[in-house]
């Protein structure tokens, strides 16, 4: 079995604090695996911007005590803990050998939730500090910190944020930092703000370009038609300028960090929608990232709205992020339940937490899988009977070990992404990562990339996504492959948009479609799919079809892309085949693969009779039952 890190992000609702232990012990034991690290969700900046110091004991705000305040979880009500309690609970986690990092977001505190919550707001740092809020493109104040604004006497707030966070973490012990929502990456787009006059001035004096006089809607209107590649250039530098101080900072005390990944989104959509730059974030310091990728949340929220599902998306965005940034750990953030958000797949859809899990995990980078980890978000009011299942679920995904990959291997060049970007900022074409997700969607799964450097050292085949893109050195290098076929999909040299499929200097197969005009509107949630020139759909449909020709682990007898198939080769020749069910009722597809295998294993709770195998020209045949939402996995042996 692989080696596979397990983190918690948990509130201070799921401890006790009438326990002698604060109930460490009996949380642990409820686990066959022990975490090597907690994250504590403290939720508001007030505990890090009023911290004076432990000297004497005092109440932590209600909003410290469980996210947000809420009023109580499955096991007991909202406890009121106190500093030196939280210093305790710290100590007692590090007896049992469990790190503990922090975590706040960037959100503010209204008067309507603490009501709600049934308790008084009290008075807060940022009440007097209203210029370091968000000022969006319509001028609105909005309740979330801008992390890179002023502070009236002309501060920086990262100045001031990263001495108060140094003394918080040395005070407590804590052993390192958890970096989470609004201050990892931003809230809100930068098609939305911070257009304040200190942002827009930082802009100007940062880039040189001097900005449309006006009001603020006039102002953002201007930067985002005539200055937005500045604009997002502007940010990726702002922000990793934020983060070399507070990295910096964490080096000269020998403390730790995890770092959430940017709202679920791959490299490119990072850059264009939210301004930050994996790359120039691993040129900070940053060293693990902590993964958003909660498809089985928003599935049963009813928030995807493209035709591609959330594990075909954030396969995609997970292999393109580690091939950006290959040599950060990268930590999966679990979405299994959260009482202030109100969603439990743990308890609502196991099916597709389990789905979830086996897909993230068993996408490889360079034939090693891209995940390090998971993290279980939230961990409070778990039972010991849902651990057992959460952890045999984590040790299924990272059992195996690939040698080979009956797939075709994507390969990723970032420079290609650069030049992808700045196209992208004057037409809008079908992206390299929304391409990416479609072929997934049309069952064209690729679980693999590599860097387009190592080619020479691959075999099998081997795609590209947009070579128009590609130097002329890439594009070289591609030409002289002869070790597998070579697909290029999306826009071609020639600037058409299609695919051809090279064997042996031959195209053997080849299609091409009209892109139709993209809509002119914009969008401002990662939930929305950028508004882009697209083909038709049937003809994506066509693309997959061809690129699952080239590589695929099994052909199904389902034709309608309901079931989804990809798969590795271990040293010992086994097929480790992976298959996820997106309907909502039982299917039981026939499966074709191709070798001669003479026994399979279920690793996964079903199928729950034994699978029987059939040999057919050369292949392997059998069915299986697979569960609504659900991912079985088999083993193959020869």
């Amino acid at each position: 079995m692989s080696s596979f890190a397990k983190l918690l992000w948990i509130e201070l609702i799921g401890f006790d604090n009438t326990a002698v232990d604060f109930g460490v012990a009996e949380l642990l034991g409820r686990m066959p695996i022990k975490p090597e690290a907690v994250s504590l969700l403290l939720w508001n900046t007030e505990v890090i911007h009023a911290h004076q110091g432990l000297q004497t004991d005092g109440p932590l705000g209600p909003q410290q005590c469980s996210y947000c305040g809420r009023s109580f979880n499955e096991e007991r009500s909202r406890q009121d803990w106190t500093r030196f309690q939280l210093r305790d609970l710290i100590a007692e986690l590090h007896r049992h050998g469990v790190k503990v990092y922090p975590s706040v977001f960037d959100q503010v505190l209204s008067d309507a939730t603490a009501a709600r919550f049934g308790y008084q707001r009290g008075t807060f740092w940022l009440d007097a500090h209203p210029e370091v809020l968000y000022v969006l493109d319509n001028g609105q104040l909005a309740s979330s910190i801008c992390p890179w604004k002023r502070l009236a006497d002309g501060t920086l707030y990262e100045d001031f944020f990263f001495a108060q966070l140094e003394k918080f973490l040395v005070d407590y012990d804590f052993d390192g930092l958890h970096a989470a929502d609004g201050f990892a990456h931003p809230r809100f787009p930068i098609n939305r703000g911070d257009f304040s006059n200190d942002m827009v001035e930082q802009f100007a004096e940062a880039t040189g370009v001097a900005v449309h006089p006006g009001d603020r809607a006039t102002q953002a209107a201007w930067i985002l038609r005539h200055a937005y590649p500045a604009w997002v250039d502007f940010h990726t530098r702002r922000h990793q300028q934020f983060w070399r101080k507070g990295m910096a900072m964490l080096e000269r005390l020998g403390k730790d960090h995890v770092f959430n990944s940017i709202w679920t989104r791959d490299p490119f959509e990072a850059r264009f929608r939210y301004g930050v730059d994996y790359r120039l974030l691993a040129e900070a310091g940053v060293q693990t990232f902590i993964v958003e990728a909660t498809a089985a949340v928003l599935e049963l929220e009813g928030w995807i709205k493209s035709p591609t599902s959330g594990d075909d998306q954030f396969m995609a965005a997970i292999a393109r992020l580690k091939a950006d940034v290959p040599e950060c750990r990268l930590i999966l953030l679990n979405g299994v339940k959260d009482g202030l958000e109100q969603y439990s797949a743990l308890r609502h859809a196991p099916t597709r937490l389990e789905s979830d899990v086996q897909a993230f995990v068993n996408v490889f980078y360079q034939r090693q899988r891209c995940l390090d980890g998971v993290m279980t978000c939230l961990s409070d009011g778990i039972r010991p009977g849902e651990w057992e299942a959460i952890d045999s679920i984590y040790q299924t995904a990272f059992y195996g070990e690939p040698a080979s990959f009956p797939q075709v291997t994507l390969l990723w060049s970032h420079e290609a992404m650069l030049r992808e970007e700045a196209a992208y900022f004057q037409k809008r074409p079908m992206s390299s990562f929304r391409l990416h997700c479609r072929l997934h969607a049309y069952n064209a799964i690729c679980p693999v990339m590599a860097d387009l450097a190592d080619l020479p050292r691959l075999t099998g085949p081997v795609a590209v996504i947009h070579p128009v893109y590609l130097s002329e050195k890439e594009q070289e290098t591609l030409a002289h492959y002869t070790a597998g076929s070579v697909l290029l999909l999306g826009l071609q040299t020639d600037n058409r948009f299609g695919y051809r499929i090279h064997a042996q200097s031959q195209v053997v197969s080849e299609g091409y479609a009209e892109l139709a005009p993209r809509p002119e509107r914009e969008v401002y949630s990662w939930l929305d799919e950028l508004p882009e020139a697209m083909p038709e759909e049937a003809f994506l449909r066509q693309m997959a079809a061809a690129v699952r020709q080239c590589g695929s682990p099994a052909t199904l007898s389902t034709e309608d892309s309901a079931v989804k198939a990809w798969g590795f080769r271990s040293a010992a020749g086994c097929l480790h085949l992976f298959a996820r069910n997106e309907r909502g009722r039982y299917l039981t597809p026939e499966f074709r693969c191709r070798g001669q295998f003479q026994a399979a294993q279920a690793l996964t709770d079903y199928p729950s009779l034994p699978v029987q195998l059939r040999h057919e020209d050369g292949n392997t045949v059998f069915s299986a039952k697979i569960p609504p939402h659900g991912t079985i996995v088999l083993e193959l042996k020869q």
